[in-house]
């Protein structure tokens, strides 16, 4: 009898020591690995391969988020009620090439989502880099463009998309009923020569934007 306790006792162990070697293999992503990351990480929905669900913290939307990428430091969040939250994330996965994600939520007044995007296709000048369209009582904007950092001059220069790659990629998501916008800067940062696939990266960025659902309850 004292042997068959100690048998169970011991499959026991193992059972139990399987079970923590099973919760540690889900975390196989960068996104998982990060324990700042994972809590906005909603693990039981089910998302596209190289995606995760993301939730905002004030539970006012959720989106797909990169499984290769993970937020900044919690010194670099920040959130104000219900209505504003500002994240900071990035991904070294890749040679030579970090590619940045920043997001800011933001509720705003009646008449600002129209204002705001008037001056986005503004700041485009005659040609057309950018895409909009709308979801029903969602308005996506897409923004491409080309921002190199002038050493002499301390400040980004503006280069033309139709003669080089972009390598900055913004989108805008609101909803007209609720005010409720999400924007997101997408930036690839090449130390050096590295390889910039615009229609691939178009395609990503998309992808956020596609993926953003708004909540009207927001947790406080």
């Amino acid at each position: 009898m004292y042997k068959k306790w100690i048998v169970l006792g011991f499959i026991g162990i193992l059972l139990i020591g399987g079970g923590f070697v099973v919760k540690g293999m889900q975390y196989d992503t960068l996104a998982l690995k990060d324990s700042f990351t994972r809590d906005f990480i909603i693990q039981d929905e089910q998302a596209p391969e190289g995606f995760h669900v993301f939730e905002s913290k004030i539970g006012t939307y959720t989106m797909l988020f990169p499984s290769d990428f993970q937020l900044e430091s919690p010194e670099a969040y920040g959130r104000q009620g219900s209505f504003f939250e500002i994240w900071n994330s990035y991904s070294e996965v890749e040679e030579n090439n970090i590619r940045k994600i920043k997001g800011t939520f933001q509720e705003v007044e009646e008449g600002q989502i129209e204002a705001h995007l008037e001056t986005l296709k503004s700041e485009n000048g005659v040609k057309k880099y950018y895409d909009l369209y709308e979801n029903g009582n969602i308005i996506i904007f897409l923004e491409k463009s080309v921002k190199t950092y002038d050493s002499k001059k301390r400040e980004m220069v503006l280069g033309d998309p139709e003669k080089e790659t972009a390598n900055t990629y913004f989108g805008f998501v609101a909803n007209k009923n609720t005010n409720q916008t999400l924007e997101l800067d997408y930036i690839i940062a090449c130390s050096g020569a590295c390889s910039i696939n615009e229609e691939k990266e178009l395609d990503f960025i998309k992808t956020l934007v596609d993926s953003v659902e708004f909540k009207s309850s927001a947790k406080e």
